[in-house]
């Protein structure tokens, strides 16, 4: 199995999800669920530098996970959630 980390889903031979698949056209074009283009690249942008620290956030295989999870939770409802970059340690 190989991880594209410029792409949303783990690809593998025996995978029924295809390369074609609109979802998959990440970030170079927008996910056509109502995510913005600026979102979408600030999302990229934001990912290597998101707890860089931790072994498996700093992999390919965990800014995989962490833009899934983060993309999952913007099109639950994507009128009502936008993605802005967050400081922890702001309180």
């Amino acid at each position: 199995m190989t991880t594209d980390s410029s792409s949303l889903f783990i690809s593998s031979s025996s995978s029924s999800l295809s390369s074609s698949s609109p979802a998959t056209h990440f970030p170079s074009q927008p996910i056509p669920f109502g995510l913005d283009e600026k979102s979408l690249d600030q999302i990229a942008v934001d990912l290597p530098r998101c707890h860089a620290y931790d072994p498996l956030l700093a992999s390919d295989l965990g800014q995989l996970r962490l833009k899934r999870v983060i993309l999952s939770a913007l099109l639950q409802e994507p009128k009502r959630h936008e993605y802005t970059q967050v400081y922890a340690w702001l309180k």
